[in-house]
């Protein structure tokens, strides 16, 4: 079987901090809010979007020139059961 997954920060991290701010567990999407917010409170315009890059709380953070997110995911195979970490 192959495995496709989503690269992400430190996912432990931003829910430990999350949950010291605001004593409850972060909702499901409450990370991509996160990093929404910081490109508004950075005052990004779209425009700015393809110069965009960060590491945020779903990872590395880049567009394209139109202005979409460029994904950053990998491909593993299953192997007896567990999933081996690609490392490119």
């Amino acid at each position: 079987s192959i495995v496709v997954s989503l690269k992400t920060a430190d996912p432990a991290s931003f829910v430990e901090k999350y949950k010291e701010k605001y004593s409850t567990d972060p909702g499901q999407l409450s990370d991509y809010g996160y990093d929404a917010m910081s490109l508004v409170l950075a005052n990004r315009k779209v425009a700015d979007l393809k110069e965009a890059k960060f590491m945020g709380a779903t990872g590395d953070i880049a567009f394209d020139p139109v202005g979409r997110r460029v994904p950053v995911f990998s491909l593993s195979t299953l192997k007896d059961g567990k999933i081996p970490e690609y490392k490119p």
